[in-house]
């Protein structure tokens, strides 16, 4: 049985999953360049899949 509950997750982490998605396709230039984009995206992907990894 699924759950209200359940469906705002799993719609949250769709849209979520969605938008690091297009964060990781973009070309603009970023605001910290420093930074390694791959390593952002793969993180929020590890956190959104898995929110009790945040420390």
């Amino acid at each position: 049985m699924t759950t209200n509950t359940q469906l705002s997750n799993s719609a949250f982490k769709r849209e979520a999953l969605a938008a690091i998605a297009g964060f990781e396709q973009s070309a603009a230039p970023s605001l910290w360049p420093y930074l390694d984009k791959q390593k952002i995206v793969a993180e929020m992907r590890s956190r959104v899949n898995d929110p009790f990894k945040v420390n």
